[in-house]
């Protein structure tokens, strides 16, 4: 495989390259080299686009220089911009119809391996497992690979840490002159590694205009990057100072078909866009799914008219009630008027002859419970008619566990079910020898 056929098989969407190499070794002006190669065809692409961070300018008759592009590239310095110009390309050429390449120079002060808590970090190695899906090829030039997370700089198999990446290409001028002498540029000179456990390989690849500085003796029109231009990135923030949430936008982008992308990327940075504003305060919620909850909202308010309870909305929308219920009265600010009881706030209709065991232990039978086998304290104690009931339910039915409704009752009978003979609440065992004497005497 000779090398147009490599880089060809190379810059696909979804593959991660990172070039490292001392400032001055040439990282950035054999990336150039490569991404206008690919634009102008020479490695077989029909259809490339690149978004990048580098800085560009166009060379002016006798004045200085401006900020300029050429035809196929676009200046992205944010993480949100970047994948809001990929869903423009995308649109534009059919999912699968274009290669995107996304060229992220200064890669290591976005992406440090000791700062994996960082959000520009996190969100980007979270990104690398879904840029096929977007049609990018990531390329990222560093100093030093070590400098970048092991998600970034590790191959997928056959090292201790697995990451993404696709390939290794290390620029090193005084390797090269080893290699070629004084034949070429050094500079030309590139080694890859594609895995772990392969030596790095020499390849050539062929200068182009745009490696060329525009302070470098450019002719009139013609294009270069400022090679002393900070290239600066983070994750981005709309103009409300809201910033961009990579999780929210893989959840949007990640439903329906391939050509529908697209339209869920607009859907996205169109509640973004207005994330922060007065009219996206007046909508119930804390986030941008605030849409969708203000229609569940009113679904469940036409649920309520027709006769429905909780239990049942709640079963139709899929999420636990008390959730819903939080949901719509935040929505309706129609809050009650009273704190309901443990049951989750359910309403007589739904509770009333649901109570397991209620007429075990209540006021109305507190008489029963009561006679001169009460302590000197007042605590209540069982007869030996309904001991006997009670020792008779739980032979039968050791194992059952009553459901649990609220307060001493369900208690009662948990621990009668779990062992007769046990305490309850407290009181002396009711199977206790002195305990039926003395209630034997009273009868």
């Amino acid at each position: 495989m000779n090398a147009r056929e490599f880089l060809f098989e190379l810059l696909q969407p979804g593959e991660t390259i990172v070039v490292g190499g001392r400032r001055g070794h040439g990282k950035t002006a054999t990336v150039m080299s490569m991404a206008q190669h690919a634009v102008e065809g020479d490695y077989g692409h029909d259809e490339v686009e690149i978004i990048t961070n580098i800085v560009f300018g166009r060379v002016r008759r006798g004045g200085k220089p401006v900020e300029d592009y050429p035809d196929h590239v676009h200046h992205e310095d944010t993480l949100a911009g970047t994948l809001r110009r990929a869903g423009e390309i995308i649109r534009e050429y059919g999912s699968g119809g274009c290669t995107i390449l996304w060229l992220l120079d200064e890669a290591q002060n976005y992406m440090m391996a000791d700062e994996n808590g960082k959000k520009e970090n996190l969100a980007l190695t979270k990104y690398l497992g879904n840029a096929r899906k977007f049609d990018i090829c990531n390329i990222f030039m560093t100093p030093t690979l070590n400098n970048l997370t092991p998600r970034v700089r590790c191959f997928p198999t056959g090292e201790s840490k697995s990451g993404y990446c696709s390939a290794q290409m290390i620029k090193d001028k005084e390797l090269a002159r080893n290699v070629v002498g004084n034949r070429t540029d050094p500079r030309s000179i590139t080694f890859v590694k594609t895995g772990p456990d392969m030596g790095p390989v020499p390849i050539y690849i062929q200068p182009t205009s745009w490696m060329r500085g525009i302070y470098g003796g450019l002719r009139d029109g013609e294009y270069g990057y400022d090679t002393k231009s900070m290239a600066t990135f983070s994750v981005g923030e709309n103009e409300y100072g809201v910033p961009f949430s990579l999780e929210e936008f893989l959840k949007i982008t990640s439903k329906g078909l391939s050509h529908e992308l697209p339209d869920k990327i607009d859907e996205y940075f169109d509640k973004w866009d207005a994330q922060g504003s007065d009219k996206e305060k007046e909508l119930p919620g804390e986030d941008y799914g605030n849409i969708r909850i203000a229609d569940q909202c009113r679904r469940i308010e036409r649920a309520r008219g027709m006769g429905l309870t909780w239990r049942e909305i709640a079963a139709i929308e899929g999420e636990a009630m008390t959730t819903v219920q939080s949901r719509f009265y935040k929505f309706t600010g129609d809050y009650p008027s009273s704190k309901q009881n443990t049951s989750g706030s359910l309403t007589n209709d739904e509770t009333k002859g649901d109570r397991a065991c209620a007429d075990i232990y209540n006021q109305k039978r507190e008489g029963e419970a009561r006679g001169p086998s009460s302590s000197a304290g007042g605590e209540l104690r069982c007869s030996g008619g309904r001991r006997r009931k009670l020792k008779r339910s739980a032979g039968s039915n050791r194992r059952a566990k009553p459901e649990r409704r609220g307060g001493g009752p369900a208690r009662i009978v948990a621990r009668m079910h779990r062992k007769v003979g046990g305490n309850v609440h407290g009181r002396q065992s009711v199977n206790r020898p002195s305990r039926l004497r003395r209630s034997n005497s009273n009868r």
